[in-house]
């Protein structure tokens, strides 16, 4: 029978709405519990931090644990059913005992500094719009009256919104009477914006006076939690905070509390009844390795396709990830990398793998300055996930490197998307006709001018250090733009460089990719590559498949210098 998806990311709305959750409370008895005897409660760290990709449910966790501390709530409606609610001491303990500061910066997108800042702004006016009717103004300090004021009308100043939550604290702590629990969510959103639009110091000083005060020796705080994509160093953002518990995608700790478990997807197919949907689901939305755990879905893709596949049961699943705030932030940092990323990238999404040194508290302002800081955004943003296939991979493994791939077909999607808008830039939609049509007439001569222009305005010699993977990739991401393309697989007596294939005319051409180390090479090494072709006989699976037309094609690069030869098949 159908389950009852609701698309909403507060767990109350969820829940009131009768909405399928997946548990996940579990996580309090073990944030909660002390580990050397059961029967007792801890009190854990002042701050905790959990950084996983966007769109991986932290919003939903983090409005969950606000319905369950909360003074101001009931919640035991909301919480029957589930785990936690088995464990009736810790429940009588902690549900509903805490005033909770629930505040997520997960959409400050200012364009500039102060248009964040007034986005802050609105979030704190509303969080002390809520607490305001409740006060009595008498009772509390004038500095805190002050700027509570300040915060109210609309225009607060800096040094107000910097001391807004740790204001918030004490004044929480006058009306209740104890102290308080601050659970901030996407943290570093802020922070990714500014680095994309040019104000990385002023949030990054703004963002540590703002948790600092709140976080870091604050008399009023029971603890605090927080997510986010990156743990920013300490020197950055949590300057002195030396009791910060950092739980990332490596740490084996929490690692199936975000995102779902095989366990967790094969309940929800067997309440739905699309146990057959399994094998697809894996292939589209597995993949991710949190900790020990490699067996993680994205839970945005994995609700959006069973809410699809039960109004049309013959729904096939896609990229659900394109376009939503789970991809946008390491999007806009894409193309701005060097033409060998987006090289590697093509390559991954053929099935390499790459080797980089990862860098675990990485800063939004260092993503430039080193490939590895960019490999290493990827992976924790969760587009890439470790692998262990160095036989693929696109440069050798060596000490202290990570291997990584492409965890998943909707990953996948997501850079070839990506892939076509870079290259679409070299090889414009009007001026694509042209170029394939030289391609399979064989036209070797004018296809090398082509070539060549895009070689000259595409990249500097830098860039890609006479790697033939570069040009390799280069050719992959140009022929991907309007056509299938195998790439480095076993054919014959051998391994081809690229195969692309023409369904509809029932036609394929076999690449393959010479690098020279003069021009004066450029044209034995196309010779060498006709003749490799044709000796290892990498056209034999496309003739028993019945091309009727299959092109050979010899290409060599010298930096941007290029020569072509052709021959058809025999």
């Amino acid at each position: 029978m159908p389950i009852n998806i609701v698309n909403v990311e507060l767990f109350a709305e969820l829940r009131q709405n009768y909405g399928y959750y997946v548990d996940k409370t579990e996580f309090l008895v073990q944030f909660l519990q002390d580990p050397t005897n059961a029967t007792r409660f801890r009190l854990p760290s002042s701050a905790t931090l959990f950084t996983r990709p966007r769109r991986f449910g932290k919003t939903m966790f983090m409005s969950m644990l606000a319905e369950f501390f909360d003074v101001t709530k009931s919640s035991q409606q909301l919480f029957a059913g589930l785990k936690v609610a088995e464990n009736e001491k810790l429940c009588r303990e902690w549900m509903n005992q805490y005033p909770v500061i629930f505040l997520t910066l997960k959409e400050v997108e200012g364009l500039t500094f102060e248009d964040a800042l007034d986005e802050i702004r609105t979030r704190m006016k509303n969080l002390y719009s809520d607490v305001e009717p409740m006060l009595d103004r008498k009772k509390l300090r004038t500095a805190d009256r002050d700027v509570m004021d300040d915060i109210l009308s609309a225009h607060a100043s800096i040094r107000a919104l910097r001391a807004s939550l740790q204001t918030m604290s004490r004044i929480l702590y006058a009306l209740y009477g104890k102290p308080v629990i601050i659970l901030l969510d996407e943290y570093d959103v802020p922070v990714a914006k500014a680095a994309e639009r040019g104000y990385y110091d002023e949030m990054i000083l703004f963002m540590r006076i703002f948790l600092s005060n709140a976080l870091k020796t604050n008399p009023y705080l029971k603890f605090g939690i927080l997510t986010g994509a990156l743990r920013i160093t300490k020197e950055s953002i949590f300057t002195g905070l030396n009791n910060l518990d950092c739980f990332d995608i490596a740490n084996p700790k929490y690692a199936d509390v975000f995102g779902f478990t095989q366990y967790e997807v094969d309940q929800l197919l067997s309440d739905a009844g699309l146990e057959e949907k399994r094998d697809a689901l894996r292939e589209w939305y597995d993949g991710y390795h949190f900790g020990d755990r490699s067996d993680i879905y994205c839970p945005w893709s994995i609700m959006k396709y069973l809410a699809d596949v039960q109004s049309v049961p013959k729904e096939k699943p896609k990229a659900y990830w394109v376009g939503t705030s789970g991809n946008e932030l390491t999007k806009a940092f894409l193309g701005r990398m060097p033409s060998t990323v987006q090289d590697d990238i093509a390559s991954l999404t053929e099935g390499k793998t790459i080797a980089v040194a990862i860098k675990e508290d990485l800063n939004y302002d260092q993503i430039y300055t080193k490939e590895d800081n960019f490999w290493t955004l990827l992976y924790l943003t969760g587009y890439l996930t470790p692998s262990s296939d160095s036989a693929n991979c696109v440069v050798s493994p060596g000490p202290g490197r990570t291997i990584l791939a492409i965890p998943n077909r909707e990953v996948k999607d997501v850079f070839k998307s990506e892939i076509n808008s870079w290259f679409s830039q070299m090889l414009p939609k009007d001026k694509q006709e042209d170029f394939f049509k030289l391609f399979w007439k064989g036209d070797a001569q004018n296809l090398e001018k082509s070539l060549g222009t895009m070689l000259l305005t595409s990249s500097s010699v830098q860039d890609y250090k006479y790697r033939e993977h570069f040009y390799h990739s280069f050719l992959l991401g140009i022929f991907m733009l309007l056509y299938p393309v195998t790439s480095n697989r076993e054919a014959g007596e051998g391994f081809f460089d690229l195969i692309v294939q023409d369904e509809r005319e029932k036609r394929a051409a076999v690449i393959e990719v010479k690098r020279a180390d003069s021009k004066k090479e450029l044209e034995t090494e196309v010779e060498k590559a006709l003749l490799q072709i044709e000796e290892r006989q990498y056209d034999v699976e496309l003739k028993a498949r019945g091309y009727t037309q299959i092109i050979h094609w010899g290409m060599a690069f010298f930096k941007k210098s290029c020569k072509m030869g052709v021959r058809c098949s025999s």
